[in-house]
């Protein structure tokens, strides 16, 4: 089978966003942050997150990131009796996201692609947080949630129906990389191979499951051999 074009994911696919923790929560918290506390408050947010994305996916009214991280904040804050602004959170967490860096080996993998196919960036991203990265990027395509005014995991697959609508390739002719079920059931749902990034080697523990798995973008090259044939 041909692969003539990959779609990754950006943010902790690509970037590592994670990294950045302790800055955004001293920005956010000020007076009140605790270092010794740093996994709680990361625990917090990724808790939050999917209860609210959850919500967002049953609509059929697109809502920004923006609007997304203001409620997850108001939630955190209301449950841990928080001091700060949530709208002030919320852009806290977008600006950090546009300076976080590379994973070590998503950068040796884009030193060393050989743009054997096209490289698509495929994100739920509002532009503010992704722009300044994509300029270090050499791709072929960029599709962002607050373009397509859907997400990856949206109920009714408008985001990758609308991947797939604005190019010429054929569904059995991609593969989306991604570190989030988003990216795995958003793909399969409209027919996309999908392959997990997996590099603190989880369990899987989602019923739709990824066709491929790496630990590392470095075993792409060798995957897409295997898959060719």
């Amino acid at each position: 089978m041909r692969i003539s074009a990959i779609s990754i994911d950006m943010f902790q696919t690509l970037i590592n966003v994670d990294k950045r923790a302790e800055n955004i929560w001293m920005a956010i918290l000020g007076e009140e942050y605790h270092p010794d506390s740093i996994k709680k408050y990361i625990q917090d947010y990724y808790i939050f997150l999917s209860k609210v994305m959850g919500k967002v996916y049953e609509r059929n009214e697109f809502i920004n990131l923006r609007t997304i991280f203001t409620n997850v904040f108001l939630l955190i804050k209301h449950t841990n009796n928080y001091n700060y602004l949530a709208e002030e959170a919320a852009d806290i967490l977008m600006e950090e996201h546009s300076k976080a860096c590379f994973f070590n080996d998503a950068s040796e993998f884009l030193n060393q692609w050989n743009h054997s196919c096209q490289l698509w960036i495929s994100s739920d991203a509002d532009h503010i947080m992704i722009d300044p990265l994509l300029s270090k990027i050499e791709f072929d395509k960029k599709f962002i949630s607050e373009d397509l005014k859907a997400y990856k995991q949206d109920k009714k697959d408008r985001f990758f129906k609308k991947v797939l609508s604005e190019t010429c390739i054929e569904r059995q002719e991609i593969l989306h990389i991604g570190d989030s079920p988003s990216d795995v059931i958003g793909a399969k749902n409209v027919g996309i191979k999908t392959c997990w990034i997996n590099r603190l080697k989880t369990k899987w523990i989602k019923q739709s499951t990824p066709d491929y798995i790496i630990y590392d973008l470095m075993e792409l090259p060798e995957l897409l051999q295997k898959i060719e044939g």
